[in-house]
Parts: C-alpha cells; sequence; structure tokens
C-alpha cells in the first residue's frame, strides 16, 4: 500500500477462477507461484481481509473492471488485459504490468454426438494456424496459442499481447485441473471458491 497508495478493485470471489482473485491473494501474501495450487482458501481470505478496507468495489463483469478506473474509483486493480486496451483505445490512460499476471486459455471443443463433425474439425484446424490466430490478436489484444502467429503480427501489436515472448515468462498458467477437479468436500474449486466467499462476506 506505500508504494502503490489509493483504492483497489478486485473480481468479487463469486467469479471463482475467471476473476483470479483468490490467486491474487495468495501472491500478495507471498505464496511462490509454483505453490498456489491447491487454493489454500483461509490463507486467500486473510490476504483478502488486509486489503478489504481499501477496495472500493469487487467487480461483477469485464466493463466494471475498467470504468473504476476510468472513473478513477480506483487506481490499482485486476481487469483482462483486452478491456485495459479497449479501455485505452477510446482514450483512457490505465497502464498494465505483466509481473505475476494471470494467464487464462480457452478451448475448441466438439461436443459428442454432434452432426458435422468432419466441418467442426477442419474449423479448429483452420482456427488453430498461425494465420488467423494473428489476426484474431489484430481484433483484440488477446494472445495467440500457436507460437508461430508472432510470425506474423508486428512488433508494436506484439508489445500489447500477453502471450509474446518476452512476457509470457513473468506470467503464471491459471490451473484449471484444479478449478474443475472434486475435493474433499465434494465440490469443484469453482463451487468452493462461491461458497467460501460467501462464507466471507457474510461474516464482515
Amino acid at each position: 500500500m506505500r508504494t502503490f497508495p489509493g483504492k483497489r478493485t478486485l473480481a468479487a470471489g463469486t467469479n471463482a477462477a475467471d476473476g483470479a482473485t483468490y490467486e491474487i491473494a495468495l501472491l500478495a501474501d507471498g505464496v511462490p507461484p509454483e505453490s498456489l495450487y491447491p487454493i489454500d482458501w483461509p490463507r486467500a481470505l486473510k490476504s483478502l481481509d488486509r486489503l478489504r478496507a481499501d477496495v472500493v468495489k469487487f467487480w461483477g463483469n469485464g466493463a466494471e473492471s475498467v470504468q473504476l478506473q476510468v472513473d478513477k474509483q480506483a487506481s490499482l486493480g485486476s481487469a483482462w488485459n483486452g478491456r485495459i486496451d479497449g479501455a485505452n483505445d477510446q482514450g483512457a490512460s490505465i497502464g498494465k504490468s505483466w509481473n505475476q499476471g494471470i494467464l487464462q486459455w480457452s478451448a475448441w471443443a466438439i461436443p459428442k454426438g454432434a452432426a458435422n463433425v468432419e466441418n467442426a474439425q477442419k474449423y479448429i484446424a483452420f482456427m488453430s494456424r498461425p494465420e488467423p490466430q494473428a489476426r484474431f490478436s489484430e481484433l483484440i489484444t488477446y494472445g495467440p496459442t500457436n507460437s508461430l502467429a508472432f510470425n506474423h503480427i508486428p512488433a508494436e501489436r506484439a508489445k500489447l499481447l500477453p502471450t509474446a515472448p518476452a512476457v509470457k515468462g513473468k506470467q503464471i498458467v491459471q490451473d484449471y485441473t484444479f478449478w474443475n477437479a472434486t475435493d474433499g468436500t465434494g465440490q469443484t474449486g469453482l463451487r468452493r471458491a462461491v461458497a467460501e466467499w460467501e462464507r466471507w462476506v457474510a461474516a464482515r
């Protein structure tokens, strides 16, 4: 707080993995990146206890995460990089740091028994090629998963992308195996996050 004073904004814990608030809280408490999982729920919430008085609002969606900073209600917070860059394109001036950022990824899937499986496979194969992935990163600053796409991305644009070689190693890949696995309480990490958050909010 002394180094970076001001109000904060983080995702509500009900966003579970999407908001990465639990990972952020543990990193702030000194947990090494390689020891983030499984999430230590009590430690994460204790870390948030120390910050709570300085959180102007726990955001519920991506638009809110950047608007709180655009409106200068919060001087520091978490947000998806595509949202930050989109706001900056509209005249905002929000900086970002890749250091200990949380890398999230999405995947294509074909449901079992789906019609037109062959065409779906062709589509996924096409979208996995470097050129289409590079084109996607021209439209929004989310990084390609195919590293060869950077052969088709201008250097200035690459600087904005989280999977660029120069910054990828500074970040932590979110562990979706943990988030989707069932723990000793019979809940997935995603459901446990919501339950823990609701208890924490109710107790304050």
